[in-house]
């Protein structure tokens, strides 16, 4: 899981197949920006009609400071 308030590295509107992309490369984390949206938009990658807005990060950007399972920080 992430934190929700971190500012997303990338926002796209993206159709199934395209967003399929995102979903099996363990370099991103992607999800929905909006559950509710019914309005279809152009894929940003293929031009198809059906695209969805999505929240893309990076997860090497997410991980910015790791500490030790105790609370003390990792050298």
């Amino acid at each position: 899981m992430i934190n929700k308030k971190a500012i997303p590295d990338l926002e796209l509107s993206l159709c199934s197949k395209c967003a399929s992309v995102y979903y099996n490369d363990k370099a991103y984390f992607i999800e929905r920006a909006d559950y509710t949206q019914t309005i279809f938009e152009e894929c940003m990658m293929c031009k198809n009609p059906h695209g969805l807005d999505f929240n893309i990060w990076v997860k090497s950007t997410l991980r910015s400071k790791r500490t030790h399972h105790c609370g003390g920080d990792r050298k």
